[in-house]
């Protein structure tokens, strides 16, 4: 069974379990699906740039995002979660009291303008951050009503989902934003790999690495992001967390090209 069936079938289970009239069963599980908004997509070329953190992006990584893009013609690009950064909401205690959510919102419509401008295919999913802003909402407001504050409503798709799938050339992506972290390079997409049985481009961690499974079969990334590092609270703290590499991938026939951003080395291939 693929993830929609395994979603039907719950959904099913739910409704038979709390005793719905049968006739009314398949109008109602058509209204939960609909809930779920699964991005699974098929090209060649695409770049894949996560983690930009509203305000706190990399302004020249972001500008040499869309250099490649031109130089390459990629027209499609998947952002895996923590475009918002969603400062405000955050339990964290806030150092720098940087509490300004509608700036925030004002970044959001210019990326998102000039990501239309430039890209005819658009897709987002669910971060940690996006999921700050919902759960203070408590859950009745959602990622799509999260983008739509910013006032630029068409030209992209989003999903509440926190993964994504590209099939590049018959390669399988799984573009996702779990909330795990390891300091070891690609711990978290390797176990992945275990689990689905396929490519993976993983964010949240802030780090930057490109490797294979143990089968040697499976591609894994750990994708960066287009943040600027110097701007990330957190990095005022000092932790033995190895250091964040910011950066993002361009998947090419199935292959992973690698656009590394600061404090990467960069003479490797």
């Amino acid at each position: 069974m693929n993830e929609t069936e395994i979603r039907q079938a719950k959904v099913k289970a739910m409704l038979w379990s709390k005793a719905k009239e049968p006739q009314n069963a398949d109008e109602i599980i058509k209204f939960l699906m609909k809930q779920f908004d699964p991005i699974d997509m098929k090209f060649n070329l695409a770049l894949l740039a996560g983690d930009w953190h509203g305000r706190y992006r990399d302004k020249e990584l972001v500008n040499h995002m869309y250099s490649v893009a031109k130089e390459y013609s990629v027209n499609t690009i998947f952002i895996p979660g923590d475009f918002w950064d969603c400062y405000d909401y955050t339990h964290f205690t806030k150092i720098s009291q940087d509490t300004r959510f509608r700036e925030e919102i004002s970044t959001a419509r210019t990326e998102l303008e000039r990501l239309t401008e430039t890209f005819d295919n658009i897709f987002f999913c669910r971060g940690n951050h996006e999921k700050r802003f919902i759960k203070e909402n408590s859950g009745m407001l959602g990622i799509k009503e999260l983008f739509a504050l910013s006032g630029i409503t068409k030209g992209y798709r989003v999903t509440l989902d926190d993964y994504m799938y590209l099939t590049s050339a018959g390669q399988r992506w799984r573009i996702s934003h779990p909330e795990l972290y390891s300091p070891t390079p690609l711990t978290i997409a390797r176990g992945l790999a275990r689990k689905y049985h396929c490519n993976h481009f993983v964010g949240h961690g802030h780090r930057f690495n490109y490797g294979f499974d143990d089968s040697g079969q499976y591609q894994l990334m750990d994708g960066g992001g287009m943040f600027d590092s110097d701007k990330l609270e957190y990095m005022r703290n000092t932790t033995t967390h190895p250091s964040i590499m910011s950066g993002f991938g361009m998947v090419v026939d199935g292959r992973m090209v690698l656009f590394p951003g600061k404090g990467i080395r960069t003479d490797f291939e």
